[in-house]
């Protein structure tokens, strides 16, 4: 049985006539009324035209207006010449009859499900045997055990115990229950994978969770023809370091940021195969805001503060606040790219004061640039902006301001690093035994 359009009725349509003759040929002919009968452009109907005579023919119709396009010699009649002025009315047929009996004969056995099989026809899928699952194996529905159908529980705990003994104040004995519960890949749980050091994803991700812990600077690299449109990864990173969700050969788009701080993270969706959004999970910062990039809460005992991959092109400028203590060595910073230090070409103009008193004084072709002084036991606090260190052009230090509690001593300085470098970190040095914290965000994206 061929596959079947939905045909149209209705109940009250009227007996009217043709105005104009037919052959055994044409397919069309116009009606002297419609009353009642099906209006719906293009869907099909059956009539029969001169009835109860040797002429009687059916017809498969569709109308517009009063004219009918004619399938002719249908519901085994056959094609004849018409009269202008023949009787024609909508029928129902036994071909309408045959279609229903073959669907509901279909159906043999309780739990039976009905499916188009080849050709297309109706076929029949009994009920598949006791836990067995539906599933597609690409052509047809089918059943099948889970392991054959690839859907294989991750987990089966099983309750038990021995049950209380029933008192006086519930009046009810304790049944005892022996339960198996199941949780599938196919469900709302993840697989997790951890990673410490920068990741390419791999299509094995799709799905899963993939947790990124480092207390350096790491990046989540997103590549073509591993995920299709609707594949979804969940990305979080509980490390101290700044993790980047970065384009490799596919694309990646958010609304927000793509630097991902220490607990921060989101949902990468594909809309392609090789094209990507990332959605941050919780409020995302204005593209204007200070967004925390990375955090250190305590550092003691040491000589240098170094930070590399933190300078990237998702932020323009930054905002570096140091809090630190020292036991009598001169604070200062250096630019790093790959690792390497930046020793030479390094300005500062300087505007300090003290007790009432103030000094002016400009500094040119530093090896490094001085942010704070040398007097044991300072506990200073630095704020600095640090504009364009990612951008190969001077980076410029806009102003940042130091203040020295134990000796009282206050300073605004401007800065300036003259190579036209992209640097991706930096370097504080202060001697021996300094202690404090430092948090570096990002402000802003500018053109």
């Amino acid at each position: 049985m061929a596959a079947v359009t939905r045909r149209q009725y209705k109940g009250a349509a009227a007996s009217t006539t043709t105005t104009n003759a037919l052959t055994s040929g044409d397919t069309s002919v116009t009606l002297a009324a419609t009353t009642g009968w099906p209006s719906t452009a293009a869907v099909p109907f059956y009539v029969v035209i001169d009835p109860g005579t040797s002429s009687e023919e059916k017809c498969s119709v569709t109308i517009s207006g009063s004219t009918l396009t004619l399938t002719r010699g249908q519901d085994d009649t056959t094609a004849v010449s018409h009269s202008s002025g023949a009787t024609i009315y909508p029928v129902f047929s036994a071909d309408d009859a045959d279609e229903a009996n073959a669907l509901a004969s279909t159906m043999t056995t309780r739990g039976d499900i009905i499916k188009m099989g080849t050709g297309p026809t109706v076929a029949r899928l009994a009920i598949g045997s006791s836990g067995a699952v539906l599933y597609s194996d690409g052509t047809d529905p089918a059943w099948a055990s889970l392991s054959t159908a690839g859907i294989a529980p991750v987990a089966s705990p099983t309750f038990t115990g021995t049950p209380a003994a029933p008192t006086a104040a519930n009046g009810t004995s304790t049944t005892q229950l022996a339960t198996t519960a199941y949780v599938y890949a196919n469900g709302s749980q993840q697989t997790v994978s951890t990673k410490t050091a920068s990741y390419t994803l791999v299509a094995a991700d799709r799905n899963t969770k993939v947790v990124m812990n480092s207390a350096s600077a790491t990046t989540i690299t997103v590549n073509t023809s591993l995920f299709a449109a609707g594949d979804t990864l969940t990305l979080l990173n509980i490390g101290a370091g700044v993790c980047t969700v970065t384009a490799g050969t596919c694309t990646v788009g958010t609304s927000g940021s793509l630097a991902l701080a220490q607990n921060a993270g989101g949902t990468l969706t594909f809309i392609s195969a090789s094209a990507s959004v990332f959605t941050a999970s919780g409020v995302t910062a204005s593209a204007g805001g200070l967004v925390p990039i990375y955090s250190e809460t305590a550092f003691s005992g040491v000589t240098t503060i170094t930070r590399d991959n933190i300078f990237t092109s998702t932020y323009t400028n930054y905002l570096i606040v140091l809090r630190y203590e020292i036991t009598g060595a001169a604070v200062s910073m250096q630019l790093r790219v790959g690792g390497v230090t930046a020793a030479t070409n390094y300005n500062r103009d300087l505007l300090e004061w003290a007790s009432g008193a103030s000094s002016v004084s400009t500094l040119t072709a530093q090896t490094s640039l001085g942010i704070g002084g040398a007097t044991a036991g300072n506990v200073g606090l630095v704020n600095m902006f640090v504009s364009g260190p990612a951008l190969a052009a001077s980076t410029i230090f806009q102003p940042y301001n130091t203040y020295f509690s134990t000796v009282g001593v206050g300073a605004l300085w401007n800065g300036r690093h003259s190579t036209a470098t992209a640097y991706d970190g930096f370097i504080i040095t202060g001697g021996a035994n300094m202690s404090g914290t430092y948090t570096i965000y990002g402000y802003g994206k500018t053109a």
